[in-house]
């Protein structure tokens, strides 16, 4: 039995960002909106559980604006919900729900 510990590969975020857009392309051919496509798959591909619209924005370079109105329609949807995020005062976070609660 060794004592040393499986080390884990870090993450290649170029890979993850060409991931988030293959998948992205894939639902907007099949008819889901481009931008809400993209939000959703980066929030499906995060680390964290929850992102701030500025999160979604830098990792997806655009506008805050872009992200308000795609995460919006991924509320009517049922996606993701809005979440009081804890800090700072004011800011909101998105997360995907829950299966079987949309």
């Amino acid at each position: 039995m060794s004592d040393e510990v499986d080390a884990v590969a870090p993450r290649d975020e170029d890979a993850v960002r060409r991931s988030v857009e293959h998948m992205a392309m894939m639902l907007a051919d099949m008819g889901f909106p481009r931008m809400p496509s993209r939000v959703l798959m980066t929030m499906m591909s995060a680390e964290e559980t929850s992102l701030t619209a500025g999160d979604l924005a830098d990792r997806l370079s655009v506008s805050p604006a872009a992200i308000s109105g795609a995460v919006r329609y991924l509320m009517q949807m049922g996606f993701v919900v809005r979440e009081p995020a804890p800090a700072p005062a004011g800011t909101t976070t998105a997360c995907p729900t829950s299966p079987g609660t949309a």
